[in-house]
Order: structure tokens, then sequence, then C-alpha cells
């Protein structure tokens, strides 16, 4: 559908967030716009958020290719009972950046904790603690994804996990060579 929104021709009928707006044609006249109550956007198009009584003007004819809305339509627009109802906007909750931070902090103290646990008798609940450290900065991360502490604790986490998985790899090898040697050097006594 195109509105010829006073001089204004060829707006097109878009719905931003939910509300409705007028959206001007390229290469419109700014100053034209601008007495109009179009804004300019930051990706350079001219919007005009559109009143509930311009809304039900609109959508009487709805079924048009073409709207004219000017002084001497909406003046003399019966206005039906319908009214423009803006959607319900909740906005998403304030989530305190303090619990975030306790995440951060108790995973920080199960990663430290895993590390001695390692050389003990113990050592099955070093990688259980590990695993946790990673779970609780993963929670952290997903639900306050602003928080600076989880995110630098995320990319120390991947740097740690892949840093021990590149010493297992070298470890591996490691031990298959001296396996090898071993059994070259068995061989060699016989």
């Amino acid at each position: 559908m195109k509105i010829h929104y006073y001089e204004i021709r060829n707006c097109s009928l878009l719905y931003y967030m939910g509300y409705p707006i007028y959206l001007a044609p390229e290469g419109t006249d700014e100053s034209l716009l601008a007495r109009w109550g179009f804004t300019k956007q930051n990706d350079g198009k001219w919007i005009r958020y559109i009143d509930q009584f311009e809304y039900s003007y609109i959508m009487q004819f709805h079924n048009c290719e073409e709207v004219i809305v000017n002084e001497e339509a909406l003046k003399n627009n019966q206005y039906p009972h319908f009214q423009y109802q803006p959607p319900l906007y909740v906005p998403a909750p304030i989530k305190d950046s303090n619990t975030a931070n306790i995440l951060c902090t108790v995973s920080v103290s199960l990663m430290l904790l895993s590390g001695p646990i390692l050389f003990t008798k113990l050592m099955f609940l070093s990688g259980i603690l590990f695993i946790a450290a990673i779970v609780l900065m993963i929670i952290a991360r997903v639900g306050y994804p602003d928080n600076k502490f989880a995110k630098i604790l995320c990319i120390i986490y991947v740097s740690l996990t892949v840093l021990l998985f590149i010493i297992a790899i070298i470890g591996t090898i490691m031990l298959m060579i001296a396996c090898n040697e071993c059994v070259n050097d068995l061989r060699s006594c016989s």
C-alpha cells in the first residue's frame, strides 16, 4: 500500500517494534520530511510514527493500493470504535550483575581447587571440579552476557582447556614413543 502523506508521495506503511510507521521514499526532500515530522534514522531512512487516528483512517482503506492522508481527509474521517492499541511491551528484567560475579568467583574457586586435588588419591574429583567450574562459567556467561568477569573467565577457560588438550596429546605421543623404544630395547636384548 502506497500512502501519500500531505506533500510526500509514495510512503510505505511498515511496523517498527510493533508500532506503525510511515517510511518515506528515498530521494525525498529532507526539509519537507522534517517539516512533516519525519525523523532520520541511523541507516539514513526517514520515518514517522503513525498516531491511532491516522492508523484507523488508513485501515479503512486497507484493500486499496493508494491512500491519501492530509488535513481534509483526516478532518472528514468518521473514526470507528476500533482504536489502535500498541502491543504490550514488557522490558526484560534487569539482571543483577552481582549474581554473575558470585557464580564466576565460585567457578574460579572450583578451578583452583581442582589443580591440587589432581595429585592426591581423589584424582577423579579433580575432573568433576573442573567440569563444575566450566558449567558455572557457562551459566554466568549465558545468563549475564554483558558481565566482564564472565567474559574474561570464558576466554581464560577456553584457553586453559585448549592448552590441557594440547598437553594431553603431546603426553600421549611421548608415552607412545617411550613404549615403542622400550619394546625395541626388549627385542634387542634377546
